[in-house]
Formats: C-alpha cells, structure tokens, sequence
C-alpha cells in the first residue's frame, strides 16, 4: 500500500510539473535560399502538373497562420485551390494583383473564385502601370519571388525561375511592400520605405522594390562588381543604362553572354542591336515555350563575389520605372552556380538557324564574328541554317546610308542589318522572292526594291504592308530575271534606298 502511494504521489509530481512547464513556441525554420527552374522550353502549355505545382502547393499546405501574395496573372488551377483551402482551414490570405488580368478574360475567373469564397484582394486600379510582382509570403517566415507568373505557361512551358528564401528578416521587408500595396498605394505613389538587404544563413541578400528604390542602378552597380563574367537571360531589354553596363564590362575585358526573348529582342526601344554592335555574344531563343526570365550572374564559378540578379523586374522603363516589381540579388556561389547550369540549359536547344552575334567559331584560328543577317541558300532553296562567318567583321544593326544606285551593282554586304525585313528564300525556277518581317511592328514596304544582282534587275510586285512575324512570298509576273544558271544574289533595299537585307548565292 505504501508503494502505492509513493507511486501515485510520483505520477502527480510529474503530471503537475508537465501541466505548468512553459509552452514552447514552435522552433523557427533553419535559414536557407534555394533556386527552383521551371518549364520544359518545348511543346505546348499543359495543365498536367509539373515539380512547380507541387513546390507551390507545399508551401501554401504547410502554411498555418497567413499567405500573402502578390500576382500579375492566375490562371493554374493547382494555385488557385491551394490557396481556396488555406483559407478554408483558417489560414488568412490576402491576395494582391493587377487591375487588368483580374478582370480579363483568362484571368478574372480565377480571381473570381478567389473572391467568392472571402479571400481579400487589392488591385492598382485605375493606374495603367503593372502591378507586376510574382511574391509569397507564408507565415512571415518562407518568401517565394521569381520570373513565373501563377499560370500553366509558366509552370509548364516557359523558362522561368523562382527563388524560395527562408528568413524572417526577408520575409519582414517583403510583407512591408506588401502592406504598402495592400493599403492602396501603387506605382510612383509609393515610397522607399523597406530595409535594403538582409544576411541570409551568412549570404548577403539585397532587396530593392520598383519604382520606388532605385531598381535600375542598383542593378548597374551590380554589374559593374563583375570580373571575369556576367551571364543575362532577359525576356524585355531596352534599358539604356544597364546595356551601357554590360557594354563597359565587355570592354574591360568581362566576358559577357546575353540570351534574349524571341519576341520581344525585336522591339524597337530593344538592347539587342546595340549589344551585337559592341561585340557583345548574343542569341534570342527560338524553342517553343517563351524565355520569361529576368536574371543576371555575375562571376559564377569564380572566388569574385559570385551573385544572382533575379525578380520580376524586366530590364525595360516601365520594369523600374512605374510598374510595381521586385528585384533581388543574392551573394551566394552556389546559388549563382545552379543559375548558370539554368543559363546552359535555356541555350542547349536554341537552333543554329536562330538569330545570333559574335557567336566564335572554335575551329577557327582567329576569332570571327557572325552576321546572322548574311544567308546562303542550298539548292536554290531554303536559307542555309548556320550563319556563314566573315572574320573580322563588326556588325551594324541599323541600316546604313542610302546606297542604292542600280541593281546591277554588288552592295557591301558587311553593313547589312537585315532589319526589320529579311529575304528569307528566292526560288530562282518559280520566280518567287520570300521576305519576313523579323520587327515587332508592321512594315510599310511600298517603294521597296528587291534586286537580281547578276540579272540586273528588279523584282516586280514588293508592295504592301509585312505584318509582324508575316513571311510572304512574292511573284513576279514580269518576264524572267532570276539568272538560273550561274550565281544569282538578292539584294533589298528600302524606300530611301538603304540595304536591308542580301542573300548569298
């Protein structure tokens, strides 16, 4: 009976020492940052879902106290429902976005289904301006910002990226933007009122938010740390200063490489002529999905202070000027590492037939520069894929003084821009002549003239408007003029009589 009692009286001890024992609050999560690259760059967009489903879903299943999230478009079902069931299970979430794509066509339903079950959102209306971010927060603790907007291209297809950044001192500055937006206040409205950069598990975190933070130069004066390398993968360039950057680094002697969006590399305002004129090398993608990244590496693989440059922000006016965007530049080796090995991946598949510039020739004894702009077709047919190499030569992307006298003279093909129209292809049989319109504005080709070199003379019926990304072949109803028995070239020249675009034969 004794024992008894001594046990009972134990057994109270312990559970009276257990009932008054502090609560301990839940051990906060180790700090790390971690890339994550998305999309297959080939075939067409699915809803299946891809590794990037599941990372997303992980983060907003794990989250037990609040999501917010700021979004330019949503169209993926996985995203929308994982965040209709946080808020089901009591999560608060608060949800940021664009006037224009919540109540567009393809976006507005999913918002919509947000809203209708309680789920708070802000948009920036009626500013034109994007509200362009791409950032999660849960639980104050675990941020996600990155190229990829919450819809099936960009989760299945494109090129994208997204840094996963565990920290709460990260999560704070992206929650004060975040507050800023939710508040109501967007664009030029809104003030440099975060922290500038954080120590992440002993990495240096910087952090700037568009356009209020002075996103553009931050970004130069991290291009100018560069030593021996700086790798660019961009979907919109036509930032003058940060082209101004890269150029400088190039010429002290920085390798530079630059990977551009098939579309937008056209643009008028686009970086992409100006860079090949510097030397600098060059491509614009041609796979199937869209290049949506907006990053830079400087210095990977090197002792040099190796950092990634990444966020929403394209490298354009409107990117850090008026939109709202994020950018953010980590200081890590290995981060830069796994951004570079990406940088290897999104340039595997572009074609040899893709534009590009000062692209080397390993087999050459001097190095050569590439004219993407001077073709050759085989067998009278289509051009020929790989660019022929003229060493020594410097491109000139803008056309060159007038200069056309009578199509029976050679035009110097070193200056040929080919834009914004090529000659794609002459059938020399068929008396056909194909020219593309590589711009990404129409071009007005009345008073046009496509010549036959040997033969003379010029190609009737170049007239009309070339719509964008149009190829069109033209015809000539006149007597022959295509010599089709010896080297024939084509010539094109503009209204004002500038070279535009030759084609070797």
């Amino acid at each position: 009976m004794q024992q008894r009692a001594i046990l009972f009286c134990a057994v109270a001890v312990f559970i009276g020492i257990w009932l008054i024992w502090p609560s301990r609050a839940p051990a906060t999560p180790a700090e790390a940052v971690s890339a994550h690259f998305f999309g297959s760059l080939t075939g067409s967009t699915s809803t299946v879902p891809t590794a990037a489903d599941a990372l997303f879903t992980s983060f907003t299943n794990a989250a037990s106290s609040s999501i917010d999230i700021a979004l330019y478009e949503l169209n993926r079902e996985s995203v929308r429902d994982a965040l209709i069931a946080a808020h089901q299970r009591g999560v608060a979430v608060r949800v940021v976005g664009d006037n224009q794509q919540v109540a567009s066509i393809g976006n507005g339903p999913f918002f919509a289904a947000l809203a209708a079950v309680g789920i708070p959102i802000v948009t920036d209306d009626p500013r034109s301006s994007l509200q362009h971010n791409k950032f999660a927060i849960f639980d104050r603790t675990v941020t996600w910002t990155g190229s990829a907007n919450f819809t099936n291209t960009a989760f299945s297809r494109n090129g994208e990226n997204v840094l996963v950044i565990t920290s709460t001192t990260v999560a704070d500055i992206y929650t004060s933007e975040f507050e800023e937006m939710f508040g109501g206040t967007f664009s030029t409205a809104k003030v440099n009122n975060t922290a500038d950069e954080a120590m992440v598990a002993g990495r240096r975190v910087q952090i700037a938010f568009s356009p209020s933070d002075g996103v553009e130069a931050r970004i130069a004066n991290a291009l100018q740390t560069a030593d021996v390398s700086i790798q660019v993968a961009m979907f919109a360039f036509t930032s003058d200063p940060l082209a101004d950057a890269l150029i400088a680094a190039h010429q002290r002697g920085v390798a530079v490489e630059v990977l551009l969006n098939a579309v937008a590399a056209g643009a008028a305002a686009g970086e992409r002529d100006r860079l090949c004129a510097a030397g600098i090398r060059l491509r614009v993608e041609d796979w199937t999905g869209t290049l949506h990244n907006k990053y830079a590496i400087v210095d990977a693989a090197t002792t040099s202070d190796p950092l990634v440059i990444t966020g929403s922000t394209n490298w354009s006016a409107s990117g850090v000027a008026s939109n709202d965007e994020n950018t953010i530049i980590v200081h890590d080796p290995a981060i830069a590492a796994a951004y570079a090995a990406d940088f290897e991946r999104l340039k595997a598949p572009i074609s040899a037939a893709a534009f590009g510039c000062n692209l080397e020739d390993a087999s050459a004894a001097d190095t050569q520069l590439f004219l993407p702009w001077l073709r050759s077709p085989q067998n009278n047919q289509s051009p020929a894929a790989t660019p022929t190499a003229v060493v020594g030569a410097t491109p000139t992307p803008t056309p060159p003084p007038p200069s056309f006298s009578s199509c029976s003279t050679m035009p110097d093909v070193t200056v040929v821009p080919n834009w914004p129209v090529q000659i794609m292809a002459v059938d020399k049989v068929a008396e056909t002549v194909t020219l593309r319109n590589a711009g990404a504005i129409p071009v007005d080709l009345n008073g046009w003239v496509v010549c036959s070199i040997t033969g003379g003379q010029r190609h009737p019926g170049i007239s009309g408007s070339l719509a964008p990304g149009e190829s069109r072949v033209f015809t000539n109803n006149g007597g022959p003029i295509w010599n089709n028995s010896s080297s024939d070239p084509a010539a094109l020249y503009d209204a004002l009589g500038r070279l535009i675009s030759f084609l070797a034969d």
